[in-house]
């Protein structure tokens, strides 16, 4: 679901003010997940599609992922983190580890400030594996679900309560939906405010509830007010089923269909598969989502219903009867097992969906299928995170050689498909059949009359088939005749291995995707409808493409990237629609004659070694991909040019460009010196020079924003332009560098670590944005305020940090194994308004593996980190009631010895008991607790994300009984370099749901562990206790309420 959908106004009734609070949270620097909580029909993915309706525009890529706990049940997390990323980065993306490994695949990410919308999340690993965390800079990402704790777990960084509507928005709600109007007429308003109070408030309720009495007359809305009054408390399964029971019987078995089976499915798919099974089915889907049975979104191309009213429709079905093999559906494992196994199908039976996961060791009889003679769909499915890693044979094992499949067959999905062919059935009902990842060897068995004849002989024996998916059948050799298939829109083959022909396809006329994507074997351009749009042939045999290409001329995709392509046709110039063509990875030599339709052109890895396009050259031309090909002479003047990639091309001089290009990458190229003037880029805004060879650089562009000198063998600080935002020298032999606000008043960004750093002078007092990373050194620097994030990792030659400013938010000094001082400037220079807005609610401190640290800046680093705890819990006191999201405080740094002083309370062990203090105030007072410990991080590597979690209960003076707490942390720092830890490290921790109003506690205990993460960076398991606590400390502090409604800023007492 990519967000295609918009909520019409009627949903959007009583939601604007929490609209804006939670506009007003995406708009906080330190805002990147968001999480939406609240019950089911209360309006999350509503809000959520409003908010990403409304701000997706400021983004480069945007994802709307709908529905992902069921989603995940069918497609498996890899499946699906694969089909987010794929949108994001607009390439098919195949990553099947736990983890996103790839450093490709994260540099990409990096780059793009993305908006993503994950829809009813349930468990918080789930967020990690999705990769947000490396989404590029200013990224957000919305997060719904039921479960608040899936949420902190997850680390979002704020979080908004979905509250329910009150009265008068319930009743403006309901009244949209049963008058079209705001305000109930004035003759119902009575019944209204009933049925108002039937609903409870949900908004779920009150739109089926309001669609089901819109036109109706007063004795009808009297009569269900009196159907509602027979249950002692109508609950909104009540209201629910109410509505059900009102449709007609076409309408409830599409009802039953869809819940059941086509969720979440393309609603004109879905069309064209109930059509076949119904009459009338169109204006039924139409006649449910008027009826708010269906999520209005399917108007843009799904099928969409709430969770309630999917668990309605399963639960009618059950109540069938109490034999599985005498119900009209089956989805369960369990019931399908049992009636597939011993035979028990009957007639009743319309359809039957299996994870066939949930089985194992399935055995199937030749007639199995026999007594099912009304069977309209099959759709046995392996979640996408089995695939690859189950074979069939464990799923459906030693089976007969066979099965005589039913002629009502509507729709039949059998992933693993264990038989050679389809056999003993006519396929003139059929309009989907998927059997990716099969055994078939051929659709059809010759020897099979009664099917072969019937698809030979009658050219209307496959007019209703829509799609044929046979990916990964890698024992398919040839797709038969599809004479009669005049409907056919979909035909899939991927990784069909062994197939080495294709029928003509010219007669197909509603062909629209052809999948022919590492078909290796085959050698020749299939014959397709001139009115094909997008033809994938990427990783086949194909060697030329021919003369025949002029006739596609509704061609607007080409891809034959890693073919055998040597040869194009110079009549691909006579096509007039084809923007976006890729030859990659193909072994020719010359440029390829473009048509000047053309927008997009990739010939990266080619072997061709001079590009010359003139002023004369007719083209549209915007985006040139050259990178790693063997290109030496570049000369192009088309000022249509906006985009072009040269990277790790052999080229030694700076290539001759035009000049209205925007973005140039010469990464890892052969040129020495750059000296570009006012006049000659002058649309030019991204420069990436990286790993090149440039040793002096002298830049006066003024439209420059991005400047990448990372690892270039530099060692002065280049001439740079004033309008630089983005400068990246990590890498680089620089020694010393001088900034000042004259020369950079506009930088947003610098990325400087650099192991060779001996002096970086800094006079920049406030730079444009907050958001700076800063290589510090030898020599002391005063900071401003205003700069919160300090990056300098892996600076070797770093040995002070001086007079940092003490609320510095984000400190990451991992891998600066020469740092031996670190310090603070006095904990009241910067004193900030815990109320302030721009003040932030989490801090990190990160320097691991710095070994060289004295204990002078040891005992500074626990008392930072201590101050800012304080402040975070008087935060936390002033806005308790408002407090959206977690609140966190993590600090690690290398040593094996808690401090006695600021953690009074230790054991040599992963637990300890403590005694609270009595509290002898007249007042109310908080707890606030601070966690230190001491962890053996030596077998662990820094990509692997572990959660230290803590497990506490206060017991109360009175006897009155004890309460349960549970907090967590996640580790994970972003660091492209290679490493791991070193030792024992000391981390001091703090979270939101560590202060706790004191009930006359006296005693708390604490229990501290690790969860260890499933995988390590090589994809291997990781044993049981992998890393664990060895010490721990608790540091208590008492904080006092303050009675006056005034907020007063009043730091905890400590103890």
């Amino acid at each position: 679901m990519s967000g295609k959908f918009k909520s019409t106004s009627a949903e959007l009734v009583g939601i604007d003010d929490q609209k804006q609070t939670i506009l007003r949270l995406i708009e906080q620097e330190d805002s990147r997940l968001i999480g939406l909580w609240g019950q089911g029909g209360i309006g999350k993915t509503t809000l959520s599609d409003v908010i990403y309706n409304e701000i997706s525009h400021n983004f480069e890529n945007t994802y709307f992922l709908l529905n992902v706990r069921e989603k995940l049940k069918k497609q498996g997390m890899e499946s699906l983190r694969n089909q987010l990323l794929s949108e994001l980065l607009n390439q098919a993306i195949h990553v099947d580890t736990p983890s996103i490994g790839s450093t490709l695949i994260q540099e990409r990410l990096n780059n793009k400030r993305v908006l993503v919308v994950l829809d009813d999340v349930n468990d918080s690993d789930q967020i990690d594996c999705f990769g947000v965390k490396h989404f590029g800079d200013g990224s957000k990402i919305i997060v719904t679900s039921r479960d608040r704790q899936v949420l902190k777990n997850g680390g979002v960084d704020k979080i908004h309560e979905v509250k329910k509507l009150n009265d008068n928005d319930s009743l403006q709600l309901f009244s949209t939906f049963a008058f079209k109007q705001l305000n109930p007429a004035a003759d119902f308003r009575d019944l209204s405010n009933k049925f108002v109070e039937y609903a409870q408030r949900s908004p779920l309720a009150l739109r089926v509830l309001g669609s089901k009495l819109y036109k109706k007359s007063r004795t009808e809305w009297e009569s269900e007010v009196d159907k509602l009054k027979e249950y002692d408390q109508p609950k909104i399964s009540h209201i629910l089923r109410s509505s059900y029971d009102d449709l007609d019987e076409v309408e409830k078995n599409i009802f039953l269909d869809i819940a059941i089976f086509f969720k979440g499915t393309l609603k004109k798919d879905v069309e064209e598969i109930l059509s076949c099974c119904y009459k009338g089915a169109v204006c039924g889907i139409s006649n449910l989502i008027d009826k708010c049975l269906l999520d209005n979104t399917s108007y843009n191309g799904w099928i969409c219903m709430h969770d309630m009213l999917e668990e309605m429709g399963k639960d009618i079905v059950r109540k069938e009867s109490i034999d599985p093999g005498k119900r009209s559906r089956l989805w369960s494992a369990k019931d399908v097992y049992q009636v597939l196994k011993y035979n028990k199908g009957i007639n009743l039976i319309q359809g039957i969906k299996l994870d066939m996961s949930q089985i194992d060791n399935l055995q199937l009889h030749h007639s199995i299928f026999e007594g099912m003679i009304n069977l309209r769909i099959i759709f046995f499915y392996t979640p996408g995170i089995f695939w690859g890693k189950c074979p069939a044979e464990k799923l459906l094992k030693d089976q007969v050689d066979s099965v005589s499949l039913p002629d009502e067959l509507r729709y039949l999905c059998w992933d693993y498909y264990p038989f050679k062919y389809l056999s003993g059935f006519n396929p003139k009902n059929l309009v989907v059949l998927k059997l990716a990842h099969g055994h078939i060897e051929r659709l059809w068995n010759d020897d099979d009359h009664q099917v072969y004849s019937f698809v030979l002989s009658s050219s209307k024996s496959l007019v209703n088939l829509r799609e044929i998916d046979v990916a990964g059948c890698k024992k398919l050799r040839k797709i038969p005749s599809l004479l009669g298939a005049i409907n056919l829109e979909i035909l899939e083959c991927r990784w069909c291995e062994s197939l080495v022909e294709l029928p003509c396809l010219n007669h197909l006329a509603s062909l629209k995707k052809l999948g022919l994507t590492g078909c290796n074997n085959l050698k020749t351009f299939p014959e397709v409808p001139k009115h094909f749009s997008i033809l994938e042939l990427d990783r086949t045999k194909i060697e030329e493409v021919p003369a025949s290409i002029e006739h596609l001329v509704g061609l607007r995709k080409l891809c034959l990237k890693n073919s055998n392509v040597n040869i194009v046709s110079s009549n691909i110039s006579k096509l007039e629609s084809l923007r976006d063509m890729d030859l990659s990875h193909c072994p020719m030599v010359e440029f390829p004659e473009i048509p000047r339709s053309l927008t997009d052109l990739n010939l990266s890895e080619t072997q061709i070694e001079e590009v010359c396009l003139s002023l004369a050259t007719p083209s549209n031309l915007q985006s040139l991909n050259m990178s790693g090909s063997r290109v030496k002479i570049v000369s192009i003047k088309m000022e249509s040019l906006r985009d072009l990639n040269l990277s790790h091309c052999p080229i030694v001089k700076f290539p001759e460009i035009p000049r209205s290009l925007a973005k140039l990458n010469l990464s890892g190229t052969q040129i020495e010196e750059v000296s570009l003037s006012l006049d000659s880029l002058f649309n030019l805004q991204t420069l990436d020079m990286s790993c090149s060879r440039v040793k002096s650089l002298s830049i006066k562009m003024e439209s420059l924003c991005d400047l990448n000198l990372s690892h270039c063998p530099m060692i002065e600080f280049p001439e740079i332009p004033r309008s630089l935002r983005e400068l990246n020298l990590s890498g680089t032999q620089i020694k010393e560098a001088n900034l000042s606000l004259d020369s950079l008043n506009n930088l947003q960004k610098l990325k400087m670590s650099c192991s060779s750093i001996q002096k970086l002078q800094c006079n920049i007092i406030m730079f444009g944005s907050r958001e700076i990373p800063i290589v510090d050194v030898s020599s002391p620097i005063l900071m401003s305020k205003s700069i919160y994030r300090l990056e300098m990792d892996h600076c070797e030659s770093l040995k002070l940090l001086s007079e940092l400013p003490p609320y510095i938010q984000y400190l990451d000094a991992h891998g600066c194994t020469s740092l031996e001082k670190v310090s603070f400037t006095d904990k009241n220079s910067y004193q900030l308004d815990p109320l302030d807005d721009d003040v932030v609610d989490w801090f990190y401190m990160l320097f691991c593996n710095c070994f060289s640290l004295n204990q002078d800046s040891i005992d500074n680093i626990e008392a930072n980190a201590i101050l800012k705890i304080g402040y975070l819990a008087e935060k936390l006191r002033l806005t308790w009631e408002d407090a959206f999201g977690p609140i966190i405080l993590f600090c690690c740094f290398p040593g094996n010895k808690i401090s006695a002083n600021k953690f009074e309370y230790q054991s040599m062990s992963s637990s300890l008991v403590l005694k609270i203090a009595p509290n002898e105030s007249s007042g109310s007072r908080s707890l606030v607790f601070s966690i230190c410990l001491v962890v053996d991080l030596t077998r662990c590597h820094h990509h692997e994300s572990l959660k230290f979690i803590c497990k506490y209960q206060l017991t109360t003076a009175s006897g009155g009984g004890n309460e349960k707490f549970t907090s967590e942390w996640s580790s994970f720092i972003e660091d492209e370099t290679e490493w791991k830890y070193m030792g024992d490290h000391v981390l001091i921790l703090f979270r939101e749901d560590m202060v706790k109003k004191d009930k006359d506690y006296e005693e708390a205990s604490f229990e501290f562990y690790i969860e260890n993460p499933k995988y390590n960076v090589e994809g291997e398991e990781i044993e049981e206790e992998y890393i664990k606590v060895e010490k721990c400390g608790v540091h208590v502090s008492y904080m006092d309420e303050e009675p006056s409604t005034t907020p007063q800023h009043k730091s905890p007492r400590h103890t």
